[in-house]
């Protein structure tokens, strides 16, 4: 093995998902901020001592570690480097997946080596980055705490054992509590809280590495991945095994530097940096044609809030998609499971116009049994962030016309205002003010069709239910990949975003604990109910969002005016969510009726855009004839739409 000075890093990298906690490099810390209580001195000076003194951790400058990882059920390998105060450096081969992380000292970022495309973190990854650098560097342990503050935790006793603990708040990124034997000194946990979750990292098998006692085996449970935590199975243990260290070994500074993004890989059917391709709008969705590996073309949704793309499985096995890996996700109400694909291309568009990306990874989930009864249209999957973010994307809801383009020769032509955008695990996010009175970051989610979420710590901080009481306030089960959610859906005086002002937005309001509707760090979500108002344009090499405003800027918007959803499923559509005081209850309506004429059509033969037209943008009055099935029994009703807010 070449020594570290003698070699260059190779792919840079980072390591697996949960376990090698999101890779970074922190600034230099403020020092005239550090704080220890001398309760705490007490327990940083017992652990020091323990792993090997004080002068043997300040003589540490630079680090590089080198191991194997079991995570997401694939076994790989991790490369790290640190550099003192807090710089950082991070690679993975995991399956056939190659990442890297990591931050200078002012820019975070990560990349996938085969698309090269790298991501610039801002916003709350750039301090869980920057506080990922402080720990990995020991910042804590240090004379001056790297600038953080260090105060004695809880004291436990476990398995015959008593622990000590420290709470420590870095100069960025979310706190930690690192627990410690008190016999040997030793840390034996870390627990990290960011945003509604917590991860724990367990370290054992203590040994000498590079002149101090370091531990051989990093054991981590992660709520987020779903993962169990067997020590009898490898596979199923998110682990990192520690092989080589080297301390103080000559590194390059420019390592830490973000690398540059290829644009290879893309291809323009007919325009060179530009394809403009129509898109069906049905169920408040933005629907374009896709086609894997040369195959047939198929269905799929444009979804900015999706952070990776996602292939219903289904479709994947019908299609021939190899998959590898598990892993969790993180939906509006909860928490689905992924596996992971590689496709050789994906081509976006039709016969007129297309773009096409070679080499993607997606994920692979269920999406048939939860998604397709609501969209009324076979979904094959989701096109995220991972194939968004190569192009500048324009959404035109009135031309139902969507645009992408070439970053690197793009310079906005259009009459709208740009909004700062940063991103969080590549989903959009602006800054949104309620009522001249509240306000919080906010998704721009084009994937989701509910309209304008606002999330449960928003909801109870700026207590919008007591706003709201003026406008009516329906009941709503909604919900994508994770567990549904429940909503009140109502409306509000005003929402603000950058210059534009709408005036009565429906809104749906939850109180949800977990999941994305459970976010403290986010305030809500905006979906297409509102984004349809304008021609989004998300720059994301720039970190600019223009909105245009389009025909339906200014309206109030309204709710579906039959009150209840019509979910199809394979060989019949039934009736589910009434609202109370809708037109669906109004005429008798009850969940589970079977659905088969709908003014002497035969429901199987309408689309979800039919449907928008007759029960959510009809004008109130409009009488429908419905012919249902209840208890095997036919039966005929009657409904007058009207506004349920």
């Amino acid at each position: 093995m070449n020594s570290p000075s003698e070699r260059s890093p190779g792919p840079r990298s980072s390591r697996g998902a949960a376990l090698l906690v999101a890779v970074a490099w922190a600034s230099a810390p403020a020092v005239a901020n550090a704080f220890i209580s001398p309760e705490a001195q007490r327990i940083v000076d017992r652990y020091v001592e323990a792993t090997g003194g004080r002068a043997a951790l300040d003589a540490e400058r630079t680090l590089h570690v080198k191991g194997r990882l079991n995570t997401l059920s694939l076994r790989g390998r991790f490369e790290r480097w640190v550099g003192v105060p807090s710089r950082l450096l991070e690679h993975v081969s995991l399956g056939t997946m190659r990442l890297q992380q990591g931050f200078d000292g002012t820019v975070g970022w990560r990349i996938e080596l085969t698309s090269k495309q790298a991501t610039i973190l801002t916003g709350r990854e750039l301090e869980r980055i920057q506080g990922d650098a402080y720990f990995a560097s020991e910042s804590w342990a240090r004379v001056d705490q790297g600038g953080g503050k260090v105060i004695q935790g809880p004291s436990g006793f476990r398995d015959g054992e008593d622990y000590c603990s420290l709470d420590v708040t870095p100069p960025a990124g979310p706190p930690r509590k690192l627990w410690f034997s008190v016999r040997t000194g030793l840390m034996t946990r870390a627990i990290t809280r960011a945003d509604n979750a917590e991860s724990d990292s367990w370290f054992s098998e203590y040994r000498p590495f590079a002149g101090r006692k370091r531990p051989g085996i990093e054991s981590a449970f992660d709520p987020n991945m779903r993962l169990r935590f067997d020590p009898h199975a490898d596979l199923d243990t998110e682990q990192a095994l520690t092989d080589s260290v080297w301390a103080n070994p000559r590194i390059d500074s420019t390592w830490f530097a973000p690398p540059a993004s290829s644009r290879g890989g893309v291809a323009w059917a007919k325009t060179r940096g530009r394809a403009v391709l129509p898109f069906r709008y049905g169920g408040s969705h933005v629907w374009v044609r896709g086609s894997i590996n040369g195959g047939p073309p198929a269905d799929f949704i444009i979804d900015t809030g999706a952070s990776v793309s996602v292939i219903d499985r289904e479709y994947a096995e019908e299609i021939g998609l190899d998959h590898e890996g598990a892993a969790g996700v993180t939906g509006m109400g909860g928490e689905g499971s992924v596996s992971f694909s590689r496709l050789n291309s994906f081509r976006i568009g039709g016969v007129a116009d297309a773009v096409t990306l070679k080499d993607v990874r997606v994920a692979l989930t269920d999406l048939a049994d939860t998604d397709e009864p609501v969209v009324w249209r076979r979904m094959c999957g989701l096109i995220g962030y991972d194939i968004l973010s190569h192009f500048v994307v324009e959404i035109d809801y009135d031309g139902r016309v969507v645009t992408f383009r070439e970053p690197g020769t793009f310079v906005y032509q259009g009459k709208g205002q740009p909004l700062d955008m940063s991103l969080t695990y590549g989903v959009p996010v602006v800054r949104v003010r309620l009522d001249d009175q509240c306000e919080g970051d906010f998704l721009v989610d084009v994937g989701n069709a509910v309209g304008v979420v606002l999330h449960g710590s928003l909801v109870r901080k700026c207590q919008l239910f007591d706003d709201a009481k003026g406008y009516k306030q329906l009941e709503m089960v909604a919900g994508g990949i994770g567990a549904p959610f429940v909503s009140w859906i109502t409306r509000i005086d005003k929402l603000t975003l950058g210059p534009y002002v709408v005036s009565r937005p429906i809104v749906g309001m939850s109180l949800g604990t977990h999941g994305m509707v459970g976010s403290n760090d986010l305030a809500g979500n905006i979906g297409s109910n509102l984004l349809e108002q304008f021609t989004c344009t998300f720059d994301y090499a720039r970190h600019k969002l223009y909105l245009d405003p389009g025909k339906a800027y200014g309206t109030a918007g309204h709710f579906s005016r039959a009150g209840s959803m019509f979910p199809r499923f394979r060989h019949r559509v039934v009736v589910a969510s009434i609202l109370r005081g809708s037109a669906a209850e109004d005429a008798g309506l009850k969940p589970e009726d079977e659905v088969t004429l709908i003014d002497n059509k035969p429901v199987m033969t309408l689309t979800a855009e039919d449907m928008d037209r007759l029960f959510v943008d009809g004008e109130p009055g409009t009488v429908h004839t419905l012919t249902i099935v209840r208890e095997g029994k036919p039966k005929t009703v009657t409904m007058k739409l009207k506004d349920a807010l």
